[in-house]
């Protein structure tokens, strides 16, 4: 009777294990983007972030040219966009290729109108 007891049990808990993961996202942070100007909208973190990407999401029409990505060794990348990017649209994701710590994010881009809020979210 425990042999099936125990046999079942792995059975199930293999069962469970073997279900694919969903990949979840969260806000890494806010940031603006004026229409005049190459003024940069900055997100530093305190604490770094650990994320496997990241995407951008518009709050408003806007001009986005590229994201720096700065993290915890010190290492930068540069992700190039150079396009249009409409209201509550966004990206689509950027991997890094295996989990990092973000320290620091720059946004540069122009707005359609006075400004434009960028949210950048990350993702697990």
């Amino acid at each position: 009777m425990k042999k099936g007891l125990i046999g079942l049990a792995l059975l199930a808990g293999g069962l469970v294990t073997s279900l694919p993961a969903t990949a979840g996202t969260f806000t890494l942070g806010h940031t603006w983007l004026l229409e005049i100007g190459n003024v940069k909208g900055k997100i530093p973190f305190p604490i770094c972030r650990n994320a496997k990407g990241f995407k951008i999401e518009a709050q408003r029409d806007l001009k986005l040219d590229r994201v720096k990505v700065r993290f915890r060794n010190g290492e930068e990348k540069t992700y190039n966009y150079y396009r249009d990017v409409k209201k509550d649209k966004d990206t689509g994701a950027r991997l890094f290729g295996y989990e990092r710590c973000i320290k620091h994010i720059e946004v540069s881009g122009n707005s359609e109108g006075t400004r434009a809020g960028v949210k950048v979210i990350g993702i697990d």
